[in-house]
Formats: structure tokens, sequence, C-alpha cells
């Protein structure tokens, strides 16, 4: 269920009409850790290099709890709400929802002011809906393996 609602997603999401033109003009090099398992690098609030698995299927960005006390720290993410989140599996938790003031992804596509939920006992960092419909369209191209945006701020 899961891959297959993935699938659905990235299909939609990359499917362009004859009719439309779309300038791709960033593209995020994607590396795989696992055999269906896209990641790209990328700069959270210019401070906390990390990776994120990509997930068109998660609504919002996902990172882990020690990612976020840093920040917050910092004043580079504030608490804006809790949301009740449904897991691949099923099951509803309350998580709570931050907003990060930006995410650099692969170096060359900065996005600001991402709201991002934090799950409980996660260690992977999603990079899900809540950013990459900000870059839309967007759309994952197999040779070179990259990822397409058509919005970014190329402004580090």
């Amino acid at each position: 269920m899961y891959r297959l609602g993935f699938l659905l997603i990235f299909l939609c999401a990359s499917v362009v009409t004859r009719s439309q033109t779309v300038n791709f003009d960033t593209h995020i090099p994607i590396y795989q850790k696992d055999s269906a398992t896209f990641y790209i690098s990328a700069l959270i609030s210019g401070e906390i290099m990390t990776e994120f698995v990509i997930d068109t299927g998660s609504g919002y960005v996902t990172i882990n709890s020690k990612t976020i006390a840093i920040l917050e720290k910092g004043g580079k993410a504030s608490f804006l709400k809790e949301i009740k989140a449904v897991m691949a599996n099923g099951k509803e938790i309350v998580v709570p929802v931050y907003n990060v003031t930006s995410i650099n992804l692969g170096s060359n596509c900065l996005i600001q002011d991402i709201e991002v939920a934090i799950l409980p006992g996660s260690r992977r960092n999603i990079l899900g809906l809540s950013a990459l419909t900000k870059t839309a369209p967007f759309a994952i191209d197999t040779s070179p393996l990259s990822l397409l945006l058509s919005n970014c701020s190329n402004k580090a």
C-alpha cells in the first residue's frame, strides 16, 4: 500500500501535458541507500547538514527531536500547532508541528518557512509535501537520478 501510494502521487506530481511547458531549472542529485529509497542532502536553517528521504506520500517534512531542539534553541524554529498524524500502519498519533526558517536542498534550492512535523522516536528525516509543493511542479528523473524542481530561490 505504501509503495502504491508513493507511485500514484509521484506520477501525479510529474505528469505534464503537451500544452504545458515546465522549466525544471534546479536539479538536485539523488542517491539510493536501499533498493527503492531515494535520498538528497540538505542544510537546515544554515546550521545542520543532513539527508532527507524523498516521500511524496508524506504531507509534512519530518525531522527528528534532536534536530528541532537545536534549531529551536538557536531561534530558527518555532512551535506552531499539534496535528493528528496517521502512520503507515494506520495508527493515529498527535505530533507537534514547527516552522523552520529554511531548508537548502542539495545546496542550490533554498526553501523558506517550512512546516515540519516531529515524529517521536524517528531518526530519519523525510522530505514531504510541505516543502516539495513550494517548488512545484517537481519530478524525479532517473537518468541521471535527480530531483527536478521549478520554483527555487537559488540564493543560499
